[in-house]
């Protein structure tokens, strides 16, 4: 039982980083969680795809910037 809560975690948790289902696996839209051995893993094209944007996802964060504007030029005070 808890093998099948962890397969659904880990679809849910696949669109985090894609948001389509894939044609098949356990990304597949409606994917079975038991008793079908073409639903226990992601295939090899959908997790090329997870890492890759993983990947992309750690490389955006690393070279990310923020800009706080604390005195917008619309206001006189931040606080009015």
């Amino acid at each position: 039982m808890l093998r099948q809560r962890l397969r659904i975690v880990a679809h849910e948790a696949r669109h985090q980083y894609i948001a389509a289902h894939s044609a098949n696996g356990l990304g597949a839209d409606a994917a079975r969680i038991w008793g079908d051995k073409n639903y226990e893993d992601f295939d090899g094209s959908d997790q090329a795809n997870i890492v890759r944007r993983i990947h992309q996802s750690e490389t955006d964060w690393s070279s990310a910037t923020v800009h706080l504007e604390l005195c917008p030029r619309e206001k006189a005070s931040p606080f009015a």
